[in-house]
Order: C-alpha cells, then sequence, then structure tokens
C-alpha cells in the first residue's frame, strides 16, 4: 500500500512517519484498523484505534476516573471503594512481617546471649524466606523466554491478577493523589515507596517509646531501648531495599516509540511521559537517582562498615541485640556476606 500504512489488532504506531510497529501490553486495548476489509481502497489510521476506557500511547492509559490493574485491565475507581481499604490492608501485612521478623530476633539474641548457638533458629530461616520472596518477585519483570513450566506458573499468576483486577485496584488510591499535586501516578507511586521505610521506622520508634512508658522504663539513655530501635530498623532496611530500588529504577527504565533513526524515549511503565525532560526529568533527580544512590550504595556500604567495625565483637549483647539480623547464621569469617548479597 505504499504509504497507506497503519498497524493490525494489538499493535499501536505512534504517528504516520514512525517506523516503529509496538505490540501493546494488553492487545485486546489496541484496535489496530479493525474496520478495514481492503486497505487498498481505504486510508488506513497510521495509529490505529483503542479500545472503550483505554488512551494515550499503545492504548496503556486509562481514561479520567479509571485506573489500571495489575493485567492492563481498567476498573471503574468510583465503583471499586474497596481500594481505598486494601492500601491500608497492605500497610498492616508488612507491618505485621517486620513485627514478626522483630520478635524473632529478639528471641535469637536472648538465646544466643545464653550460650544457644544453634543456627537453624527462625529468624535466620525468616531472613532466608524473605530474600527468597524479594528475589522470586523481582525476577517475573525480566522479559526473557522463560521455560514452559514457568511460562504455566505465570499464566496462572496472570489469569489470578485480571481476577483480583475487578476487585482490587491500588492506582485508584494513587489517583487521588495525582489529583491533589496533579503528578502522574507513577511518580505518585515511586514517591510513596521511597517514604514508606521512614513511615515504618516512625511507627516502630513511636511503637518502642509508649511500649517503655506503658511498663514505666525510662526513655532517656536507656540502651534497651536503643538497640531495639536500632534492630527493628535494620529489619525495615533489609525487607524495603527491594521495592524502592525497583521503583527507582523504573523511572529510568525508558523505550523508543518512534524511528530507529531518531530516537524519541517514553517510560516502560508510563507511555506518555517522554523521558529526560520535563516532569521526568525533574522527578528523576529528586527522586530516582537519591534514592538509588542511597539503596544501592550507602545502605549496604553502611551495613559493612558497622560489621567490619564490630567485627572482633560480634558476639557482645549490643552487638548481637542490633545487627546480628545481617550476620546470624554465617560462618564467622563470613560475617559481612548479607552486605554483599544487599549490594
Amino acid at each position: 500500500g505504499g504509504t497507506n500504512v497503519g498497524p493490525r489488532y494489538g499493535y499501536w504506531r505512534m504517528n504516520g512517519t514512525a517506523d516503529i510497529v509496538m505490540e501493546c501490553p494488553r492487545p485486546a486495548s489496541c484496535l489496530g484498523n479493525v474496520d478495514v476489509v481492503d486497505s487498498s481502497n481505504v486510508t488506513l489510521n497510521p495509529v490505529g484505534y483503542c479500545a472503550d476506557t483505554y488512551v494515550g500511547n499503545l492504548c496503556n492509559e486509562c481514561i479520567d476516573g479509571w485506573a489500571k490493574g495489575n493485567s492492563g485491565t481498567c476498573v471503574d475507581c468510583s465503583t471499586n471503594v474497596i481500594s481505598y481499604v486494601l492500601i491500608v490492608t497492605m500497610i498492616l501485612i508488612q507491618a505485621i512481617v517486620i513485627a514478626f521478623g522483630v520478635r524473632e530476633m529478639m528471641k535469637f539474641g536472648e538465646e544466643f546471649l545464653e550460650g544457644n548457638h544453634v543456627e537453624t533458629k527462625t529468624a535466620v530461616l525468616f531472613r532466608i524466606l524473605l530474600s527468597y520472596a524479594q528475589v522470586f518477585s523481582l525476577i517475573f519483570d525480566i522479559d526473557i523466554n522463560w521455560p514452559n513450566l514457568m511460562e504455566s506458573i505465570l499464566g496462572v499468576t496472570g489469569k489470578v491478577s485480571a481476577l483480583s483486577d475487578s476487585l482490587f485496584v491500588v492506582d485508584c488510591f494513587f489517583l487521588l493523589g495525582k489529583k491533589a499535586t496533579g503528578a502522574d501516578v507513577i511518580f505518585i507511586k515511586a514517591l510513596w515507596t521511597a517514604i514508606t521505610p521512614f513511615f515504618y521506622i516512625l511507627l516502630g520508634m513511636m511503637f518502642w517509646i509508649i511500649y517503655f512508658k506503658l511498663k514505666g522504663r525510662p526513655i532517656r539513655n536507656n540502651k534497651n531501648l536503643k538497640n531495639l530501635i536500632i534492630m527493628t530498623m535494620v529489619i525495615i532496611c533489609f525487607d524495603q531495599q527491594p521495592q524502592v530500588i525497583q521503583s527507582g529504577f523504573s523511572l529510568l527504565d525508558c523505550v523508543n516509540l518512534y524511528r530507529t533513526d531518531t530516537r524519541v524515549a517514553f517510560l516502560q511503565d508510563a507511555y506518555d511521559i517522554k523521558c529526560w525532560q520535563g516532569e521526568h526529568l525533574g522527578w528523576m533527580l529528586a527522586l530516582a537517582l537519591p534514592s538509588l544512590g542511597i539503596w544501592i550504595l550507602v545502605l549496604p556500604g553502611f551495613v559493612m562498615h558497622i560489621l567490619r567495625k564490630s567485627r572482633g565483637k560480634l558476639n557482645d549483647e549490643d552487638i548481637v541485640k542490633r545487627y546480628s539480623f545481617v550476620y546470624n547464621g554465617y560462618q564467622e569469617k563470613f560475617f559481612y556476606w548479607e552486605a554483599i548479597i544487599m549490594l
């Protein structure tokens, strides 16, 4: 058809001069030129058409008042009020996980200091399980050809995600932030993820201070209180690190949508946001890069510094109660290994 070119169903093209044709993240959202029977007699839409409630590049955004679920399906937020409760539930579940880790570390510290050096304690297994869950959640974001078994698992989880989208759409909660600030949902989510660890740390500090107050114990210069607060902070940082890093990198993940000889890059997770300029540049410099620097380099470096500084006294009471979460279960000569894993 010469220059009379348009995308098929499930595909999208930026405009009439683009030589890159992209497969849509959710093929059903991109209708292509569905009404064309004989392309030789009509002028094709060079971009293609989006399904109802879908707009933007690759038909990947939802119309106002609607939000995307995990499977990319747009859901009406006015009929999805339970989503606002879901975000609170997720916070509580995360807090329970952290509280469980703190409790197990307290038990481990007490037993360790009593001379019980069995290394397969629940605290060690909890850290291993937490690391496994973090890796498992991250690898599914890698775009590779999985073995058939893994593809089957992903297919099942995809169906579950699609079902849950009709009930729980977390982005409906973040739409409130968009309305209040004017910032895109992806930036609101990144900010939320970045401040969540500090929110949990503040809650942990408040809990221990109130607990000691109710028990009639002194707050000032109380070594036990300091040990508990530091241990809680260590567990929170260990738990939250992968999520913050993943969120930060999502703001740097750009893809060219225009031409092979003229690059026009947009965010992979929000195809309507142009990279390296305007709003994206501001959020990248103010949030993504500082956050990645802190959690990728500063945090593991600080853990390594603390462990090296305490190398000769890893069995001392204060060190055990504060930092044993990151070295218990390892052979003594490999006390630093958890810092390597974090890095």
